[in-house]
């Protein structure tokens, strides 16, 4: 399993951009980049990625 770190390089290759807004994960990429699937592990991840990125 890849680790939150690696997860998020992978996000930043594919030009995802991740950030806080009023308590909330937002995400921004361009049009067709974020599959259904990517979005659940984004989910999936959500803590992880949080207390990583933004605490």
């Amino acid at each position: 399993m890849k680790t939150v770190e690696d997860f998020l390089i992978d996000l930043s290759a594919m030009d995802i951009k991740l950030w806080m807004d009023n308590g909330h994960l937002r995400c921004n990429a361009p049009k067709g980049v974020i599959t259904p699937e990517l979005r659940a592990q984004i989910q999936t991840h959500k803590t992880e990625i949080i207390n990583f990125s933004f605490r």
